[in-house]
């Protein structure tokens, strides 16, 4: 690498803003703040560690692989909902995965949760922008990988608006990953129109594989 004069090869010039030499950008900010991170977030990478061995070793070696196969983005067009209790890494893996994909220059959405994106939808298509500084709305259709939050209190609404934001991501060819504080047990028997669960497949087109701590750990 060529020496730079202006930033003496910091990347990064006395007032603080990056040099124009500067190569990685996305490297520098990808644990500040962008994509709204939680700062108890930015300094945690997934890794198998993190998933205790009393949760069941399938269990860890789902998210491992997903983990990967999204970082890397070897896998698209495929769509999950993952299941289990809470603490159990779900948070960590989606944020560190979100991360991975930015330091490679991938675009990337905040972890919402369902009704969140719900406002985030509604005005977009009114053509407003969004309450949040600097968020582009264009990019809930348009990210390759979404992550979203499926809240704890289950309503027909959310299961709308879950198979939404599924069948509107699908027609752009982009991935969703649902995160569920519970079994998919629970989905299924409060989703009593079926709005939400008649989208269970093997992930491909509009439909979305369930990873679920029952089924990862064979019980």
């Amino acid at each position: 690498m060529s020496y730079c004069a202006k930033c003496g090869g910091a990347k990064v010039k006395l007032n603080g803003e990056p040099c124009e030499c500067s190569i990685g950008i996305h490297e520098l900010y990808a644990d500040v703040t962008c994509f709204d991170i939680p700062e108890q977030y930015r300094s945690i990478s997934f890794n198998e560690e993190l998933v205790s061995d009393t949760w069941g070793g399938s269990y860890r070696d789902c998210l491992k692989q997903l983990h990967t196969d999204i970082s890397t983005t070897t896998l698209k067009g495929k769509n999950f909902v993952i299941c289990s209790p809470p603490r159990r890494s779900k948070t960590i893996f989606a944020y560190s995965t979100m991360r991975r994909l930015f330091k490679s220059g991938i675009p990337v959405f905040p972890l919402y949760d369902v009704l969140e994106l719900r406002n985030k939808y509604n005005l977009l298509d009114i053509g407003k922008k969004s309450d949040v500084e600097d968020e582009d709305l264009t990019l809930l259709n348009t990210v390759p990988y979404l992550f979203v939050r499926i809240p704890n209190v289950l309503s027909n609404d959310v299961f709308n608006i879950a198979s939404f934001i599924l069948d509107r991501r699908v027609r752009h060819g982009t991935s969703t990953i649902f995160l569920f504080n519970g079994t998919w047990e629970r989905i299924v028997a409060a989703d009593t129109y079926s709005a939400f669960t008649a989208y269970q497949g093997d992930g491909s087109y509009c439909s979305f594989s369930v990873k679920t701590w029952k089924e990862v750990n064979g019980i």
